[in-house]
């Protein structure tokens, strides 16, 4: 099921930028008027991880369901919010007629290694004008208008594939779960508390970086909040105290910062060289 569910990780295409674009802005002192008004915009979603993972998710009840009960129409009638849900491979068609309109914004993008007969005309241009070198050698994410074969995604997937113009032609193995939107109230919760936050206008002063960089680096060392500074219990191995002098120094595994603890004050030397 591991193995079966991380086939369905890729990541996708997460902006979509306009080569050109003119507008007719009547407030600039250019503006033409025989001509209509139009404006560019830029617009930007906030939060987008926080709205994800307040939808229904993976919870419980994790099992293998017979493929031949699923077909596209079947999935098709799975509500998003119902009680349990499911991850499928299937075989996806991407028919000719959508590939203009999908052109600038792909679908089902796969991991995958390129060479130069996928590439366009443009980009073979580019290619040689620019000198770059192609490697074959590891897979990336690709927008791919083609057809893919033993393709696992999640069924709202799938459902918007269907919608946008693919065709589920046939499928191949359904795992079932139940799933709930339990990090909801969390989630927003969290937004609340950011809604009300405001700027301390005090001058600033001096913060005690020591303490917090050993209790948020990682998680590899952790200061009980109510020891004094210099009291520093370390959590994992990774950590390797040192004495030198009459400082407490440790020294992260990862990285090559090096936090210096005194009885009365905590500070954060320079990067080593």
């Amino acid at each position: 099921m591991y193995l079966f569910l991380e086939q369905d990780i890729r990541g996708g295409v997460s902006t979509i930028t306009k080569l050109y674009a003119q507008a007719s802005n009547n407030y600039m002192s250019n503006f033409d008027p025989s001509n209509p008004s139009k404006y560019n915009m830029y617009f930007e979603a906030n939060n987008l991880y926080g709205w994800a993972v307040s939808q229904a998710l993976p919870l419980a009840n994790f099992k293998w369901e017979s493929s031949e009960l699923w077909n596209e129409e079947s999935i098709m009638q799975i509500h998003n919010e119902g009680d349990t849900c499911f991850v499928s491979k299937v075989d996806l068609e991407y028919p000719e007629e959508i590939h203009d309109s999908h052109n600038c914004l792909v679908v089902a993008t796969e991991i995958m290694k390129a060479n130069k007969s996928m590439l366009s005309s443009y980009q073979l241009n580019l290619v040689d004008k620019l000198e770059f070198k192609i490697s074959e050698s590891n897979g990336k994410i690709i927008p791919y208008l083609s057809n893919k074969t033993k393709y696992v995604a999640h069924f709202r997937n799938l459902k918007l594939y269907k919608e946008l113009g693919l065709r589920i032609t046939y499928v191949y193995a359904a795992l079932s779960f139940k799933q709930s939107p339990w990090l909801e109230s969390y989630i927003r919760f969290n937004t609340e508390q950011r809604k009300k936050a405001k700027m301390d206008e005090s001058p600033p002063k001096r913060f005690n970086w020591g303490p917090a960089m050993l209790y948020t680096l990682e998680g590899h060392a952790v200061q009980p909040p109510t020891a004094a500074p210099h009291e520093v219990r370390f959590a994992q191995p990774r950590v390797q105290p040192s004495h030198s002098g009459s400082h407490l120094s440790a020294r992260m595994a990862h990285g090559n910062w090096v936090v210096v603890l005194e009885p009365q004050s905590c500070d954060v030397a320079t990067e080593e060289s």
